[in-house]
Order: structure tokens, then C-alpha cells, then sequence
């Protein structure tokens, strides 16, 4: 009586499927991780870029608030949607602003510390929107006076958002390719290791 050749690849095929399984989740969180970080790291320096060219209005505007060369209304500042403020520290009154502000409360919803300070504050122009505002104490002047200049965070989010869609068509086709290169690669590892078994059990049925 001739001994049933037994099914090939039950096994493997089990052995297969698990390290392509636990290789693919593997892939997934890095390259999760990785992504994340990246949105992070670019809304950072972004963020950081933008405030660091407010620092430099700003201090433009506190030495000619030191000197008195202030106007109201206040030149704008920087593209139409920037603005600019100055109040009395003590009491917290506006007593100059861009036009695109005028009339408005005081960018800081409190009276801040006499030092520089950098805030993000809501709804500046229009309901929602998100405004970086870094305020610096003006020296030497009768009245503790601070400077505000803000500008949009539109740019950043929209920027941000653009990588992560971006990403979340990217990474699902990396981590397919990759896994579909795995399953590939383990089949090819364990062929061998099938064929050798699959001998042996015949010769164990003989």
C-alpha cells in the first residue's frame, strides 16, 4: 500500500504568515512613530521660524516706541493679516494698534509679566483662528508700555496638514510593500526546510 503523500506548505505556511504578520506590525509602529515625529518636528520649526520673525518686528517696534515714534494707527505689520499692539502695562488700555485690529480688545487676554513673553491666541480676526503673539516690555518710557505683534498660525497648519495627508496615503503603501517583500522572502527561506520535510515524512510513512 502506497503512503499518502502528505499536503506541502501547512506548516510553513503557518510559520510564514506569523513572521509576516509580526514583521508588517513591526514596520507599522516605527514607521507610525517616525511619522508622527516628523509632523511634530515640522510644525516646530515652522512655529519657530514664524516667531523669530515676530521677534525681529517686534523689537523694531518697541525702539520706536522708546523713542516715542509710535503713531496711531500703527503701521501694519508684516502681510494683511499680521498685527501689532501697544497697551499700558498697568492698566492693560490700547492706545495703538494696525488698523485691521482697531477698536478691538487687547491682543493678551491679560496683563502680562514686564518681560517677553509668547502666547498663542484665539480668535484675533475672526472666529477660530489661531494667532502667534510675542510681547515685549518698552525701557525707559513714563509708563510701562507693551508691544504685541501677531501673526496667523494658518500657514503652519495648513503646511502640517498637507504632510499628514501626505502620510496617511504614503505609509499604508510602504507598509504593504513591505510586507508583501517579507512574505516573499520568508516563503523563499523556508522552502528548503518544506522540501526536507516533506521528505522525511515520506520516508516515515515507507
Amino acid at each position: 500500500m502506497t503512503a499518502e503523500r502528505p499536503a506541502r506548505w501547512p506548516g510553513v505556511r503557518s510559520v510564514r504568515f506569523r513572521i509576516t504578520f509580526v514583521a508588517t506590525v513591526i514596520v507599522a509602529v516605527v514607521v507610525l512613530v517616525a511619522s508622527l515625529g516628523l509632523l511634530a518636528a515640522q510644525r516646530r520649526s515652522l512655529t519657530s521660524s514664524l516667531e523669530e520673525t515676530l521677534e525681529q518686528e517686534v523689537g523694531a517696534r518697541v525702539v520706536e516706541a522708546g523713542r516715542a515714534q509710535l503713531s496711531d494707527p500703527l503701521d501694519p505689520a508684516g502681510d494683511d493679516d499680521s498685527v501689532a499692539q501697544v497697551v499700558v502695562g498697568a492698566t492693560g488700555d490700547v492706545i495703538a494698534s494696525t488698523p485691521n485690529i482697531d477698536g478691538r480688545p487687547r491682543l493678551v487676554p491679560a496683563s502680562p509679566p514686564p518681560f517677553s513673553s509668547t502666547a498663542t491666541v484665539d480668535s484675533v480676526l475672526d472666529d477660530g483662528d489661531r494667532f502667534l503673539v510675542v510681547t515685549h516690555p518698552v525701557p525707559s518710557t513714563n509708563a510701562p508700555l507693551l508691544v504685541s505683534v501677531g501673526a496667523p498660525l494658518d500657514d503652519v497648519t495648513a503646511s502640517t496638514a498637507s504632510l499628514a495627508r501626505s502620510l496617511l496615503l504614503g505609509v499604508p503603501f510602504v507598509v504593504s510593500l513591505l510586507a508583501a517583500l517579507v512574505w516573499v522572502l520568508v516563503g523563499r527561506t523556508l522552502r528548503p526546510v518544506e522540501d526536507i520535510r516533506a521528505e522525511v515524512s515520506e520516508i516515515g510513512g515507507a
